[in-house]
């Protein structure tokens, strides 16, 4: 499958040339640019949502988990930011979806960083739905140089009767995650991608000479079907995912001792492309 690991480059006619439908370089003062991003407003595990992320000194869009939080005191702040389009492959092709990210694994244990898809809806009698997951655990990356990341994907899963670690059931759907090595520290900049085709989901990363390397990846009935949003999150799980919580992450009620925990986002681009099967 050597396919797997070169960057299918532009080929002549309009039936096979690769094309960018998406690219934000997070050069505006706001970090996102707000006609691609909506920024997302809820409560999730022990924070609420609802800052966008910024730019930081070195050109990068922070996205991050905040100690203090000025608009709901007593919980972490937090960052979370979807696409306004929704994206879905067209047959015969694949859409990659790319990050450039620095992780801040080091720092403090307890934060989930994510590059993924998304969208839940009513069908099948079910509230449902697809997903398609990139997360990077702090737990899995303090004090390691050697880290992991976790790959996921959910397919129909049934959000009113859960069940975790379930794959192609007709009652709870679809819900497959692994955490898979990597061979290098996440605190790099490194470039991930995921690819998604229809019955094909895989996780790549780049390598220094240009190639990607093959991390994992889902097939067939596991695949989501659904249209999805493309969101870019920082977060703080409580205590029902143990493999994410650590205790030791406080909020604090005074500004003054305000930390941020999370990763820097160089650039995030959407790819069109033929599929390569």
């Amino acid at each position: 499958m050597t396919w797997l690991l070169v960057i299918a480059s532009v080929h002549a006619g309009a039936a096979s040339a690769q094309t960018r439908i998406f690219r934000d370089d997070f050069n505006g003062a706001a970090g996102s640019t707000p006609s691609q991003w909506w920024v997302e407003d809820h409560y999730q595990g022990r924070g609420k949502f609802g800052q966008a992320g910024w730019v930081n000194g070195s050109g990068a869009m922070d996205v991050s988990v905040g100690r203090y939080n000025a608009s709901a005191p007593g919980v972490l702040a937090q960052t979370s930011m979807r696409t306004q389009r929704l994206f879905q492959p067209s047959p015969g092709r694949v859409l990659d979806f790319r990050i450039r990210a620095r992780i801040w694994g080091q720092d403090q244990r307890g934060i989930v960083t994510a590059f993924f898809l998304y969208s839940q809806g009513q069908r099948n009698g079910a509230f449902r739905s697809d997903e398609a997951d990139i997360e990077w655990l702090t737990n899995a990356a303090a004090n390691r140089t050697d880290d992991s990341m976790l790959i996921s994907t959910w397919h129909n899963w049934n959000r009113d009767d859960p069940h975790y670690d379930i794959d192609q059931h007709p009652q709870f759907g679809t819900q497959i995650s692994r955490l898979e090595p990597l061979g290098f520290d996440i605190g790099g900049w490194q470039t991930y991608t995921i690819r998604w085709g229809q019955g094909v989901l895989e996780f790549f990363v780049d390598q220094p000479n240009g190639q990607w390397r093959y991390i994992g990846g889902y097939y067939g009935g596991q695949v989501p079907t659904q249209p999805m949003h493309l969101f870019v999150n920082a977060w703080a799980p409580d205590s029902s995912w143990s493999q994410a919580f650590d205790a030791s992450l406080q909020p604090t009620s005074n500004p003054a001792q305000q930390a941020w925990h999370g990763m820097s986002v160089d650039w995030i681009e959407v790819l069109d492309r033929p599929s390569p099967n």
